[in-house]
């Protein structure tokens, strides 16, 4: 047997092996604080009122009335991919493109996938800190606070998703180029793709805050409701646009999904706020002026030389990439966007760097 045919298991292999020691290390560091605070939870536990009557059957009733939700958050994405896997195939062979159906499945759901997650996974991080806030303030009753907390997410991950996708749009070629190999194709598919980053991370998000307001019905309902529309539309479009079909079939998907969550959350938290409206406007300003900019720094390399390997391209993104944070940054500060939507502490910062607080 060729060595080559047993890199695929091998890799595998290591790769659940290191599962299992991330699994292994996260209980080590579990059972450590455990330790540590338990004192304090024995403490808490004495001083606690009685337990309520509560069968068990009521307790796990209820613990999977919770998780079937926050489950389903985590692997709806997943699942459209999987409406890919098992229709793509197929709709591509009934236009005559059998020969290259493998490349673009492989383009869509593994290659482009991967770069279209990350800055999903940076904007969700910092803008899903504040839903525990959202939560307080809900049970609290508190209104101005709802809608000062549900501004500033909106804008927090609108303001750090829109720009990163853009960069994506722009340098799709290199980027594609530095990740996997120059292929024309396959940077026209992540540039397609990038802008649905925008949408995975507005469900993730809104999901969180129907959580937080313990609307969880709304989640299994908005959540299937978008992956039905997938699997009604992915095979029509797919026959009608090829690979772009699958990418608006999930984009269609997600939107009605982000669109009833949205709907379900100004209704059940009574928010409607314009200001949000004027600062995304704002925020598209400052897109386009970065998007300008980056574009002519592209083009200038692109003229002085042309992409010609790996470390060329990665050279051109951190270039465009500096230039386009330098702007983008520079027009949010100045204008003081930046630093109402990431509080005192950068507030401070930028004052003693001259900027405007």
């Amino acid at each position: 047997m060729n060595v080559l045919d047993l890199s695929p298991r091998i890799a595998v292999k290591f790769a659940v092996f290191a599962a299992f020691i991330g699994a292994l290390a996260g209980l080590v560091v579990l059972y450590k604080y455990w330790l540590k605070y338990k004192p304090e939870f024995k403490q808490l536990y004495e001083s606690s009122p009685p337990a309520s009557d509560i069968t068990f059957f009521d307790m796990y009733k209820e613990v999977i009335g919770y998780t079937i939700p926050f489950v389903l958050v985590g692997v709806i994405n997943p699942l459209y991919q999987f409406v890919d896997m098992i229709t793509f195939k197929d709709a591509m062979k009934s236009i005559g493109l059998k020969d290259v159906t493998t490349m673009y499945f492989t383009m869509l759901n593994f290659l482009t996938h991967k770069v279209v997650m990350i800055p999903v996974m940076v904007a969700t991080g910092f803008s899903m800190a504040l839903i525990p806030v959202i939560t307080g303030f809900y049970t609290k009753k508190d209104q101005k606070g709802i809608s000062r907390s549900l501004d500033q997410t909106y804008q927090i991950m609108l303001f750090l998703t829109v720009p990163m996708v853009l960069g994506l749009i722009i340098l799709s070629n290199e980027i594609y180029t530095f990740f996997y190999s120059e292929n024309s194709i396959g940077a026209d598919v992540l540039a397609t793709y990038a802008p649905v980053a925008i949408l995975f991370g507005l469900f993730t998000v809104t999901a969180a805050i129907l959580q937080g307001i313990d609307k969880h019905k709304w989640i299994v309902f908005t959540s299937l409701t978008g992956l039905l529309v997938k699997m009604i539309l992915n095979i029509p479009l797919i026959k009608l646009f090829e690979v772009n079909g699958a990418i608006a079939a999930t984009t269609i998907g997600y939107g009605i999904a982000v669109s009833i969550n949205l709907f379900v959350i100004s209704k059940v938290l009574n928010y409607h706020s314009r200001m949000v409206f004027r600062r995304l406007i704002l925020i598209g300003i400052f897109n386009v002026i970065m998007f300008i900019a980056v574009h002519f720094t592209l083009k200038g390399l692109l003229a002085i030389s042309p992409v010609g390997g790996k470390m060329q391209a990665l050279l051109y993104v951190l270039i465009c990439a500096f230039v386009g944070a330098t702007v983008y940054g520079a027009l949010a500060l100045k204008s003081g966007l930046a630093q109402k939507l990431f509080g005192d502490r950068l507030t401070r910062i930028t004052k003693k760097l001259g900027f405007g607080g």
